[in-house]
């Protein structure tokens, strides 16, 4: 899993209003869904549509810690 895969490096929770955060990180099922969740505010947006694109996500998240 991608949260344990980053067991140390990342902590993960579900988005607050009127938080701020490090990354966001949206897995959804579907490319054809736009919604980005513009209304959290947070430095990177890591968006996967995929299984494949799930895979490379922890790499991605540990790159910027």
């Amino acid at each position: 899993s991608i949260a344990g895969d980053l067991a140390g490096v990342a902590e993960f929770s579900y988005p607050e209003e009127g938080q701020q955060y490090d990354v966001l990180l949206i897995l959804r099922g579907c490319t054809g869904c736009p919604y980005l969740y513009e209304d959290i505010s947070a430095a990177h947006r890591i968006v996967c549509a995929s299984q494949a694109e799930a895979d490379g996500a922890a790499a991605r998240i540990a790159a910027l810690a």
